[in-house]
């Protein structure tokens, strides 16, 4: 009995992700705009400087947390370092604009987890009574997968080395709807995304 709600459970998430993917895939979502020096290449905009290759675009999360985008506006980059210096990245270096101007700035990937995550799952679950062990356990599971998520996948800010590339997510508070078109600068590099049907 206790397998097959484990076995139902991860059967569902497979469906509730695989569904939203197929939604995605067709709905409204932001696509970069060429032009000012941004290429863009399938749904990613592509800026190259004297010191480094830029790469963004607006994905949905599509892991666990399965509510992140609720909250939040996800970018992910990547930047290739191509000076022979070392450049150091910090989250005050990236921002977002919405269409009417207003700034959002990176969100430490702690503070997501933080608001996203119980803090301690295990005495959270622990006084639940309509909880199964199996389901506190599946629960405890869950937020240990999303946590391992939101530090595998976020953006790591922090020194590039020469001829080397990071990657990853950064997290913005979300975007007011209706919000048409935003524009995302990273060290005073614009990148603009509107919204288009996918």
């Amino acid at each position: 009995m206790v397998r097959t709600r484990q076995t139902t459970r991860r059967a569902s998430s497979a469906l509730l992700l695989a569904l939203l993917f197929a939604l995605s895939a067709c709905a409204m979502q932001y696509m970069p705009v060429s032009g000012n020096g941004v290429l863009v290449e399938d749904d990613t905009a592509v800026r190259v400087t004297d010191d480094m290759r830029l790469s963004a675009s607006m994905r949905l999360w599509l892991r666990e947390p399965t509510s992140l985008p609720e909250y939040y506006t996800t970018v992910l980059i990547s930047v290739r370092n191509t000076s022979d210096e070392v450049i150091t990245i910090k989250p005050q270096d990236v921002s977002l604009l919405d269409d009417m101007g207003r700034q959002y700035d990176a969100v430490p990937t702690q503070q997501v987890a933080e608001l996203l995550l119980d803090r301690d799952p295990q005495t959270h679950f622990a006084g639940d009574l309509t909880l199964t062990a199996q389901q506190r356990d599946d629960l405890m599971r869950s937020q240990t997968d999303a946590r391992a998520n939101l530090q595998e996948k976020s953006f790591p800010f922090g020194d590039l080395l020469p001829g080397a590339t990071k990657g990853g997510f950064v997290f913005f508070h979300r975007l007011p709807a209706p919000n048409r078109a935003c524009t995302f600068v990273f060290r005073g590099e614009q990148v603009r995304f509107e919204m288009q049907k996918h």
